[in-house]
């Protein structure tokens, strides 16, 4: 798992005041989980369900990168064991026949979807299940009967078999996902002890037929009581059960997937980092049966359904408002929606979720050009359109962004500062870089009021025009994050509810020549007093040689230059060895921030004194003969 302060490549900037400032310094990641995770998924399509206005978006998704398609009905059954396998007779569904006789399977429908998926290149997230309704056929009880599950089961692997070894492949899918949603009477009207013994024996069928496959599920639904800490709700002593059943009876997942439909980024991060607990049994979950034993060590955690919801909660995840419907409407559609979906993005990538299924892909009942009011926007979650352009919406652009920064900037940077988390009014920060040495900064300001400014230190370097060639692409209500701006300012500004990303390419040599400095210098941390973190700048000068190189003379430069002792130990090219230290009042050396060689130019390291008491401290900066001390201050 990352961890909660030293990966923390996702910066939370908090409330602030109109004008001011915010400085963001970004550094090397040096964990081993420094890779960002494919988070792009979506359930449902490309093909919209039966009888809908809406087009086959196969292009549209292949236009903003979604990787993968997690296999639901769409209320029409396509694809869920419902439809795939089913005995006729009185009820719907039916399953109380023959699974070997091939008369009892109907693979048309199932066919045309999961061929549409092969052939737009998208990986099937293949689960095993079924929606709790049909819109053109009723169902008349959700899960097996005690006596259909195993006839279940054992079509359940010939759905596998069959999709697994599609036109004869070895292998179309890795992840396996069973079940739809747990607990949730809607998709199991039995008791929850029945549905533990069934899914342990779906579990241990399908996994000893297919050991290469990844199996889990089965989408823990109540995860948001687990973000907030609720380990006495009796949803979350379901979800202890349920683990407890796989515990006791030694079934090892591959993979636990959970649910959420809520609208605050970091719940997202706090519901995995607690579910990680839970698994691990440690933290709030110290208490449960397995903990201590490492039984669920290798299992991974999956989001493998969310989306923004329909209602807000207080703290405790208790007394959910119904948003309003015109609210509603732009999280799902406009650069409302685009913002928080950036900010939950961001916050999965800083857990050890391995992926994340967004509910949807196409939305049928939509129609960008009519008004919110209308009917058929009711629910529209989807990130096209329902008309007869499949038109991509500003969620769309978020998504195609994340895509980009994923298979463009893959490696992940951290920040010293991650205090902030779950603040709301605040801006979601993210970056990564490549291996060429360029860079990627996404931001999303979920402010629904003001607009932010703020400043970037990558690496102790400052972000500015002397460093790096800057450019900034935007997402807006009219802006996809297709035009590429050149930014020439040293600060940033994002407007209320507006996702950016800041593209940073290194200047040779950082600088110009003719704008390396001239001389040494050690400026005064900022803030001062500070607690606990604080930025200190220092300048490296170039050396007689360097500047002889340039063509200009000497007499071009006054006689605080380079020409004094300052530079004894400065090569020719003005690498010189630079250290900066901390010291106590005593003298007594605390922290070394820089000890290596460097080229000239100007630099900017942050201090976090988090493990020291308040009190005076000085900070040297040694740099071939130059030597200079300065005093700040530390305020807990």
């Amino acid at each position: 798992m990352k961890s909660f302060f030293s990966i923390l490549f996702l910066i939370v900037v908090s409330i602030q005041l109109n004008g001011q400032v915010l400085e963001i310094n970004i550094s090397q990641n040096t964990t081993s989980d420094s890779v960002l995770a494919q988070l792009q998924g979506v359930i449902s399509g490309p093909l919209p369900p039966y009888n809908s206005h809406a087009v086959d978006i196969t292009e549209g998704m292949q236009e903003i990168g979604i990787p993968s398609i997690r296999n639901n009905g769409y209320f029409n059954d396509a694809l869920d064991m419902e439809s795939m396998f089913n005995c006729g007779g009185s009820t719907y569904p039916s399953w109380n026949c023959d699974p070997e006789d091939t008369n009892n399977y109907y693979w048309g429908a199932s066919d045309t979807l999961f061929e549409s998926i092969i052939n737009g290149g998208f990986e099937p997230f293949f689960r095993v299940g079924g929606e709790y309704q049909c819109e053109f056929r009723h169902h008349d009880y959700s899960g097996p009967r005690a006596y259909e599950e195993d006839n279940y089961i054992r079509a359940a692997k010939r759905v596998v078999n069959r999709y697994l070894h599609w036109n004869g492949s070895s292998g179309t899918f890795t992840y396996l996902d069973l079940w739809t949603e747990y607990p949730n009477p809607m998709f199991w009207d039995r008791t929850n002890e029945a549905f533990e013994v069934f899914w342990g024996k779906l579990f241990d069928t399908l996994k000893t037929a297919y050991p290469q496959l990844k199996v889990g599920g089965p989408g823990y639904l109540f995860t948001l009581f687990i973000a907030k800490g609720r380990t006495d709700d009796p949803h979350v002593q379901e979800m202890i059960s349920f683990l407890n059943y796989l515990y006791e009876h030694n079934i090892h997942p591959d993979w636990i997937g959970w649910h959420m439909f809520h609208l605050e980024p970091a719940d997202y991060y706090r519901a995995n980092v607690n579910m990680r607990h839970l698994l691990n049994g440690d933290d709030l979950f110290s208490f449960v049966p397995w903990a201590g034993s490492g039984f669920f060590d290798n299992t991974e955690l999956i989001c493998d359904a969310y989306n923004l919801g329909q209602y807000k909660v207080d703290s405790l995840g208790q007394n959910p408002r119904e948003i309003p419907r015109a609210e509603l409407y732009r999280y799902y559609n406009k650069k409302e929606g685009a913002a928080l979906l950036s900010g939950i993005w961001m916050n999965l990538q800083m857990t050890d979720a391995q992926r994340a299924y967004y509910y949807r892909a196409n939305d049928p009942n939509s129609n960008p050009n009519l008004p919110p009011t209308d009917s058929t926007n009711e629910f529209g979650t989807g990130l096209f359109w329902g008309d007869t352009l499949g038109t991509p919406k500003t969620t769309a652009y978020a998504f195609k962004l994340f895509s980009y920064v994923y298979n463009n900037y893959p490696y992940l940077l951290t920040t010293d500062d991650f205090t902030n988390l779950g603040i709301s009014d605040s801006l979601w920060v993210l970056a990564s870089e490549d291996r060429a040495g360029k860079y990627a900064i996404l931001v999303s300001n979920v402010d629904s009021d003001s607009s932010h400014t703020f400043r970037l230190n990558i690496k102790g370097i400052p972000v500015d025009t002397l460093h790096f060639i800057i450019n900034v692409r935007k997402i807006n209500d009219s802006e996809n994050g297709e035009t590429v701006y050149p930014h020439t300012r040293t600060n940033f500004r994002i407007n209320s509810m507006n996702v950016m990303l800041i593209e940073l390419e290194p200047k040779p040599n950082s600088v110009e020549e003719d704008e390396i400095p001239l001389r040494f210098s050690l400026e005064q941390n900022y803030p001062n007093p500070f607690n606990p973190t604080t930025n200190i700048t220092y300048v490296i000068a170039r050396s007689e040689a360097t500047r002889q190189s340039t063509g200009r003379s000497a007499n071009a430069y006054n006689s605080t230059d380079c020409f004094t002792h300052d530079c004894v130990g400065v090569r020719n090219d003005g690498i010189v060895h630079v250290s900066l230290k901390i010291y106590d009042a005593l003298g007594r050396e605390v922290a070394t921030l820089v000890n290596k060689k460097q080229t000239p130019g100007k630099y900017s390291v942050q201090f976090n004194a988090s493990n020291l008491p308040s009190g005076i401290y000085f900070y040297t900066l040694r740099a071939g003969g130059f030597v200079q001390t300065k005093k700040m201050i530390l305020m807990k």
